[in-house]
């Protein structure tokens, strides 16, 4: 539930179950559900974490998901910015976890949103894989794949969901 409306959409992580499991650090102080909400309640932002542990084959990471609000830079700054703080709590608490944070940010790589987590030592899977950023990288598509066009949709097009990834052992 989110509020009093039902769920639309789900983060889904693929694990071999036989090997690893969910884990809940005792006094992770990691909330169900962080929220940033703008003075006026017009906009929020919320992040859910994804265990917030989880293990696999002894290594253990935090998986943080969101969806941040599609209307207002500032609430998607503050927003990350929680998430960044709640995040680095849970990682001191526990060891230096790696960290995942996924989602979809509603707005594009380059802007201060994402700079909030790349000036902090997150990597973008996306850039790290080899693909670059241009024109041809869209993560919202109106559900028309390879045949969208930006023309196809008044909605903000481009990279706009992404995986970030931050582990300074270099697990």
């Amino acid at each position: 539930m989110y509020g009093n409306r039902e769920v639309e959409e789900y983060a889904v992580i693929f694990f071999a179950p036989s090997g690893s499991k969910r884990s809940t650090p005792a006094g992770s102080g990691f909330p169900k559900r962080l929220r940033s909400t703008r003075r006026a309640g017009v906009t929020r932002s919320s992040a859910r974490p994804t265990g917030p542990c989880c293990r696999e084959n002894s290594a253990t990471f935090l998986q943080v998901n969101t969806h941040l609000d599609h209307i207002s830079e500032p609430a998607r700054v503050e927003g990350n910015s929680l998430i960044l703080r709640r995040t680095e709590e849970t990682r001191k608490n526990h060891g230096d976890l790696p960290t995942i944070i996924t989602g979809d940010f509603n707005c594009r790589p380059g802007t201060r949103p994402y700079r909030v987590f790349i000036e902090d030592g997150f990597v973008d899977t996306f850039l790290a894989a080899g693909n670059e950023e241009d024109e041809g990288a869209y993560t919202f598509h109106a559900f028309k794949g390879a045949q969208f066009t930006p023309e196809d949709t008044d909605k903000l097009t481009g990279r706009i969901d992404w995986v970030l990834v931050r582990d300074d052992a270099g697990r």
